[in-house]
């Protein structure tokens, strides 16, 4: 292995094959080395590239260096999505990877924007960077076209919306159109029969994105082929479910196989358990609160903090960001990258979706 790697890697063991989950957080290595960095991470035990995000002031997106661009795009989906900091430098790059497999590329308009792969359990699908093209649409409209893309994407792998797992929504403006955004999901839903089936984890945040697409969306997708393998929504012991209030996803979702359980935990902020903001005001409460929820979450499927794979936390104020200092060396450990973004009601100030995983004896 790479000691001088600049990436903190996590891995999910699974029946013959590896995940691998990587944070570099741009304050470490200036992007000209990115895409050596990138091809040295992949190198390491024939590792394939599934996605990529990078996080980033507008400008330090618009400034990439092209050979990055090249390497991380001729491979996969890449992500690249505004955090409000001023800095030049982007903030963070995430990489989501595998080896003991060979998936398959989903390529739509020329260009990667997913892969799907199987073991002998289930078949996976992995999905990036989904756009509406035609800018000059509606938020709305450009969401249906988001959803008809991946709708498309899915079915060139075998998979339909009923397998989606978790998803990710970045929407630029969230607050101007958010109900719109719940409508047409919702609507989407519906007509799929997701709602009959298992509503995904999610994350719905406010972002721009290099595309500058009112919506860019990330999927996963698991269609098991034994019963080995599952996929399960799991309930908040400390808040209701968000469909009660109009908003379709999961708290959270639990994927299980031979080998590991894999947690994936929605976005997740201060609301009580009627689904009211709570703690107004006050960033630091929020944050406890959230915290308080999402250790309820892992403890609940048998993990800790330490079992985190990836995460990100969302701060409405950028001087908020600071706080993340003040928390317990365990939590400071976590390979969690901090943003700032809008949440999606004007009184929640911070965020924290979190993926978690352990392994199991069966």
């Amino acid at each position: 292995m790479n000691i001088h790697s600049p990436f903190v890697t996590r891995t999910i063991p699974h029946d013959g094959w590896v995940e691998y989950h990587a944070l570099l957080d741009g304050a470490t290595l200036p992007t000209e080395c990115w895409a050596a960095a990138v091809a040295d991470f992949l190198a390491q035990g024939s590792r394939v590239l599934l996605s990529s995000d990078v996080w980033g002031s507008r400008e330090s997106l618009s400034e990439l260096p092209q050979a990055f661009l090249d390497t991380v795009g001729r491979l996969a989906p890449c992500s690249r999505l505004v955090s409000g900091a001023s800095s030049r430098s982007p903030d963070y790059l995430r990489l989501h990877a595998l080896s003991g497999l060979t998936p398959q590329k989903i390529e739509s308009q020329d260009r990667v924007i997913g892969h799907f792969f199987e073991d002998a359990h289930a078949r996976y699908c992995v999905l990036g960077d989904a756009t509406g093209h035609d800018t000059s649409l509606s938020a709305g409209q450009q969401t249906e076209a988001v959803f008809a893309s991946i709708e498309k994407a899915l079915g060139q792998g075998g998979f339909d919306f009923r397998d989606v797992v978790r998803t990710w929504f970045y929407l630029d403006q969230i607050l101007d159109w958010y109900g719109d955004f719940n409508r047409v999901r919702t609507e989407y839903f519906l007509r799929h029969g997701v709602f009959d089936h298992l509503v995904p984890a999610s994350t719905g945040i406010g972002t721009a994105n290099g595309a500058r697409s009112a919506l860019l969306a990330k999927v996963q997708a698991q269609r098991p082929k034994t019963e080995l393998a599952m996929a399960m929504r799991v309930e908040s012991p400390l808040q209701g479910e968000a469909t009660a209030y109009g908003s379709s996803f999961s708290r959270a979702v639990e994927l299980s196989d031979p080998v590991s359980n894999n947690l994936h935990i929605s976005g997740t902020a201060s609301i009580d358990t009627s689904g009211k903001s709570v703690h107004l005001g006050d960033t630091w409460a929020q944050m406890e609160l959230t915290l308080q929820v999402v250790e309820a979450l892992l403890e609940a499927q048998g993990m800790s903090w330490e079992d985190t794979v990836g995460g990100l936390a969302y701060f409405r104020n950028a001087e908020d960001m600071a706080l993340w200092e003040n928390l317990p060396p365990a939590l400071r450990a976590m390979p969690v990258a901090l943003t700032h973004c809008v949440v999606c009601r004007q009184d929640l100030l911070f965020e924290l979706e979190l993926q978690a995983a352990h392994t199991v004896r069966r």
